[in-house]
């Protein structure tokens, strides 16, 4: 591997990261709108935790937001702040 394509790798490994945590911080935009608290304070451990994404997105399909995936979190976002002002 040369060192023009281990750049080219770095790059989009960078931009895939950047990309996810972006969808990951949406969905926990999209569950703080719908009052659902992303972390816990496991008792065993006294350790916080996060809810995982696939954990958030059923308990946000069942308060009847419009996604099925982590990544329609933006979407699903915007489609709720269009609901408020009608």
């Amino acid at each position: 591997m040369g060192f023009k394509s281990a750049v080219g790798l770095q790059q989009e490994l960078g931009l895939v990261r950047s990309k996810k945590n972006s969808t990951s911080e949406t969905l926990r935009r999209l569950a703080e709108v719908y009052g659902i608290q992303c972390s816990y304070l496991n008792i065993l451990d006294s350790r916080r935790r996060q809810a995982s994404p696939e954990v958030l997105v059923s308990v946000l399909r069942s308060l009847g937001a419009a996604l099925s995936r982590q990544e329609e979190a933006s979407r699903a976002l915007r489609e709720h702040r269009q609901g408020l002002y009608r």
